[in-house]
């Protein structure tokens, strides 16, 4: 079967403030390193989960502008539901498979509005390029005629974040 592009429709970019509410529309990984150095995935209820994002967000920042933020932040993060846990199997039955657990949830933030807009645009937490980390926003509360932060970021120049 072939598909056929009919329209190509532009969706308006959702305004930014300082503080959202959001649900994970697919898991949200964050990975941290134990002591014998191999990695464990980590869900909600590990006690430096909050710190996962903040440094993902701003590790994003840093890529895309080439400096580290240096404004405040202003960052809080919490949990707004009870996270569910998935397991992903990528490149099931071949000898390259691997198992991706991430987490479910609802969630609120605070942080300086790029940094919502960063995370809302490319993703949160680790594997994005395979399609994690992927939020919907479901309340915000905006700041006015401020709606493209990055813009503004690089000079005038139109960023967009694919």
């Amino acid at each position: 079967m072939e598909l056929e592009v009919e329209d190509i429709v532009e969706c308006p970019a959702p305004e930014f403030g300082e503080e959202a509410e959001y649900l994970a529309l697919s898991p949200i990984v964050f990975m941290v390193a134990r002591p014998n150095r191999s990695m464990e995935y980590v869900g909600p209820d590990y006690p430096g989960y909050a710190d996962c994002f903040y440094r993902s967000v701003l590790g994003k920042y840093e890529k895309i502008f080439g400096r580290p933020f240096d404004g405040d932040t202003g960052f809080s993060w919490s949990l707004l539901s009870e996270p569910k846990r998935k397991g992903i199997f990528m490149m099931r039955f071949t000898p390259e498979e691997s198992k991706v657990i991430g987490y479910m949830y609802k969630f609120k933030l605070s942080m300086s509005p790029i940094l919502h807009q960063i995370m809302y645009e490319t993703g949160i937490g680790e594997k994005v390029n395979l399609g994690f980390g992927c939020v919907e926003i479901l309340r915000q509360d905006t700041t006015p005629n401020d709606q493209n932060f990055l813009s503004d970021e690089k000079d005038d120049t139109s960023v967009k974040i694919i």
